[in-house]
């Protein structure tokens, strides 16, 4: 049902998450059926993007909540690095 969808996000990383407007709508509206039906389909499809999709959603739910300072946003991105650096 989703498998054409599914090829866009398969080699995604947090960043690839935080920039896509279908995943932020979904971060920020978990009501949306839809959504949530693909993103779980996804995961169950790619279960190895579940850190890459919750890492991406703490940090948007995050920002979404309050403003970050420089420092806190730097140490978020040096934890996304370290997590590619990691899997790679």
């Amino acid at each position: 049902m989703f498998e054409q969808r599914f090829t866009k996000y398969k080699d995604f990383m947090s960043e690839d998450f935080l920039s896509d407007t279908c995943f932020i709508e979904w971060v920020q509206s978990e009501n949306h059926e839809v959504g949530k039906e693909f993103w779980q389909a996804f995961l169950e499809r790619y279960p190895q993007k579940q850190q890459e999709i919750e890492l991406a959603k703490s940090i948007l739910n995050r920002t979404h909540d309050e403003s970050l300072s420089k420092d806190e946003v730097a140490s978020i991105w040096n934890r996304i690095n370290l997590t590619i650096s990691i899997i790679n």
